[in-house]
C-alpha cells in the first residue's frame, strides 16, 4: 500500500489543480517552485503534466534522493447503483379477494359498487370479486383465471384489493379501500405512470497518489531525472 500523502503535498496538489483550472499565483507546470518539507526544510520541486489532465510532482530530499508522486483527479464515488425502475405497466387486472364470512356490510357495499367495477379506465379490466376459498367443483383446484389473485392474497388481511399487471405479476396489494373513488385513485396511480429517478450528485475534487523514492530503477530516473534537472 502506498504511504498516505503528506498534508503539505496534499495542499500543494489541490492548489496545483486549481491552477490548471485557471487559478492565479500558483506553481506552474514545468516551473520550479519551493516546496516546504518537515520543519523548516525547503526543497526545489516541479509539477510535470501527466495524461488525462493529471500531474507528476517531483522533488529532491535533503539527502539527495529524488521523490516522485503521481497525482490524479479522480471521479467522485458515485455511491451505490440505484435499482432499475420497474417496467411500465401496460394494463392492470383488478380484483378483490374476500372472505364472505367476515366481510362487513360497508365492505360488501364497496365491493358491489358499479362505480369502479365498470368504470376502470382502459386498458385496465375488472377481474372479479373472488372468495378466498374458491375451488373449481370439477378439479377441486383453484380456477386458473383466479389463481394468481388467490395466491397473491395469501397472508394478507381480507378483503384486499389485488392489482396484477398484464403478465399476472403483483403490482400492489392493499386492504380494500373504503370507497369506489379510492379504488379508482389507486388504479390511476399504479396503472402505467412512470417513475422518474433524478440524480443530483455533485462531484468534488479527490486525489489519489502513488509514491516512488529513489533508488527505483533506471527507467524512473531516466524518464524524470533529466526533466527535473532541466526544470529546476
Amino acid at each position: 500500500m502506498p504511504n498516505p500523502i503528506p498534508k503539505i503535498l496534499l495542499i500543494t496538489t489541490l492548489v496545483a489543480f486549481s491552477s490548471n483550472a485557471g487559478g492565479q499565483d500558483t506553481p506552474a507546470v514545468g516551473k520550479r517552485f519551493a516546496l516546504p518539507l518537515a520543519g523548516d526544510t525547503i526543497t526545489p520541486a516541479v509539477f510535470l503534466a501527466a495524461p488525462k489532465n493529471n500531474l507528476h510532482l517531483i522533488y529532491a530530499t535533503p539527502s539527495g534522493k529524488l521523490v516522485f508522486w503521481h497525482l490524479s483527479q479522480t471521479e467522485p464515488d458515485p455511491g451505490p447503483v440505484p435499482p432499475p425502475p420497474p417496467p411500465p405497466v401496460k394494463s392492470l387486472q383488478v380484483a378483490v379477494v374476500h372472505d364472505p364470512a367476515v366481510s362487513t356490510a360497508q365492505q360488501r357495499q364497496v365491493m358491489a359498487d358499479a362505480a369502479w367495477r365498470v368504470s376502470l379506465p382502459p386498458p385496465h379490466e375488472f377481474s372479479g370479486i373472488i372468495p378466498f376459498g374458491l375451488l373449481d367443483p370439477n378439479t377441486q383446484q383453484q380456477p386458473s383465471r383466479q389463481r394468481p389473485f388467490l395466491q397473491a392474497a395469501k397472508g394478507h388481511a381480507l378483503p384486499c384489493l389485488v392489482l396484477l399487471n398484464e403478465s399476472s405479476v403483483v403490482v400492489t396489494i392493499v386492504p380494500l379501500p373504503d370507497s369506489a373513488a379510492a379504488i379508482l385513485k389507486l388504479v390511476r396511480k399504479h396503472g402505467g405512470e412512470k417513475n422518474v429517478n433524478t440524480d443530483n450528485r455533485r462531484g468534488k475534487l479527490q486525489t489519489s497518489n502513488r509514491r516512488t523514492t529513489e533508488p527505483a530503477g533506471p527507467d524512473l530516473h531516466a524518464q524524470y531525472g533529466r526533466v527535473f534537472a532541466t526544470a529546476v
